[in-house]
């Protein structure tokens, strides 16, 4: 109570001189309690004095005199001045002061996604792959990056591989669009928020363009829209290092996102290796003989978190195998499910 007094005091003396926060900094107000409840208590303090005693002052004179009398007509016409003047520069203190809370926001949160970001690796033999399954971003696997980061260094991987279905665009989907879902503009930007992470640990990859990549221009398409009024995707994505391709042939091994059927049967209907995505529940390692010897077809799982909303259109049928792939020089596929 005896800081308050102080306050209220100043409050006589000077009037309102700083921010309500520095003010309750300056007199030890509420100094075990939250920014907001200090600044508010300041406040408090203040209407109730600006009411009770400021008003009083003003309002005490004798109004017989018909001089004084004036003088408290106009003192009084100042005093509602004032106070529109003290609201609107309270607003405008008020709103630089979350302002810069904000922005102090911003770069401790920047600051902190930074310091938590895996350092890439450099170093491994681009004839070794690191395939990531379908990411689904912004509801990937929390978990499943740091996962996938250490089975690059693990196997030495140089060259990466994002089998496809990067983003969900739930908001868009083909697939009953849930109602209380995030809007399209929020799900973008969550997307391109996560992505950041995967963009800055494997800054130089291919992706395999899958059929959720693609909504969007397939929706434009419908609508009789030319390709020309849409950006490239990873102009959009914030990702311009990254490769977008339809398919990726490397060291006759076959990447692709794979819509049409499955690995098994693309190995065997074009006679060379393949990896594949797509098929959340679908997870192996088939091997082929053919006249110039031995395929082999890779399903790579997936690293979505199904428990996501976007998922329900799938959440009763079975349980997608979380996991990634590795293909070594060419010839070694393995296959390293999520732990």
């Amino acid at each position: 109570m005896q800081q308050q007094e102080k306050l209220i005091q100043h409050f006589n003396t000077y009037g309102k001189t700083d921010t309500w926060l520095n003010l309750a900094k300056q007199f030890d107000i509420l100094p075990n309690s939250t920014s907001k409840q200090r600044s508010d208590k300041v406040r408090k303090l203040y209407n109730r004095w600006f009411k009770k005693e400021g008003y009083k002052s003003v309002i005490s004179i004798d109004t017989a005199n018909p001089f004084f009398k004036r003088q408290v007509e106009t003192l009084n016409y100042a005093n509602k001045n004032l106070q529109e003047l003290i609201k609107s520069k309270e607003i405008k203190t008020a709103y630089n002061t979350l302002e810069e809370e904000l922005e102090e926001f911003l770069r401790l949160k920047k600051q902190q996604m930074k310091n938590s970001l895996i350092t890439p690796y450099i170093k491994g033999d681009s004839n070794n792959v690191l395939v990531i399954g379908d990411l689904h971003t912004p509801f990937e696997l929390n978990g499943y990056l740091e996962f996938c980061r250490k089975q690059q260094e693990q196997f030495n991987c140089g060259t990466i591989v994002f089998i496809g279905d990067l983003i969900d665009s739930h908001f868009s989907s083909y697939h009953e669009v849930d109602p209380d879902g995030m809007s399209a503009g929020l799900e973008l930007q969550q997307a391109i928020n996560k992505l950041q992470a995967w963009y800055y640990t494997f800054p130089n990859a291919i992706v395999t363009i899958g059929n959720h990549d693609r909504i969007i221009a397939r929706k434009l398409y419908t609508s009789g829209i030319s390709s020309r009024w849409m950006k490239p995707i990873q102009e959009v994505l914030k990702t311009p290092t990254w490769n977008f391709l339809e398919e990726f042939e490397y060291n006759d091994v076959l990447y692709i996102h794979g819509e049409g059927g499955t690995a098994r049967t693309k190995s065997q209907q074009e006679h060379i290796s393949v990896v594949q995505g797509h098929n959340h529940t679908e997870c192996y390692i088939d091997f082929n003989k053919t006249r110039k010897g031995i395929n082999f077809a890779m399903q790579v799982g997936t690293g979505i978190d199904f428990k996501q909303y976007a998922f329900g259109y799938a959440q009763r049928g079975k349980t997608p195998m979380t996991s990634c792939g590795v293909v070594l020089n060419n010839k070694q596929p393995i296959l390293i499910p999520y732990q």
